[in-house]
């Protein structure tokens, strides 16, 4: 993320969860994140999210980790 700004990941992933549609509260269910941690990391309150937040995010927003991370798609990985 050192290339990226730190609210890179925030908008990505509410871009991600606008799409669904659905509010934080459901993306918290769907993924199992604490809903905090989501707000945090929209707001960019949250500036590194662990690992483990990053594949739950993803794997519930059908994307990879990489792209929610750095917008970078498996050819670019």
């Amino acid at each position: 993320m050192s290339e990226h700004e730190p609210e890179a990941v925030g908008n990505r992933l509410r871009r991600l969860r606008d799409r669904k549609p659905w509010t934080q509260a459901e993306l918290s269910r769907a993924s199992g994140v604490p809903l905090q941690t989501i707000k945090d990391i929209e707001r960019g309150a949250s500036k590194r999210p662990r690992n483990r937040t990053v594949r739950a995010l993803a794997d519930a927003l059908q994307v990879s980790a990489s792209y929610l991370l750095w917008g970078l798609t498996d050819s670019e990985t």
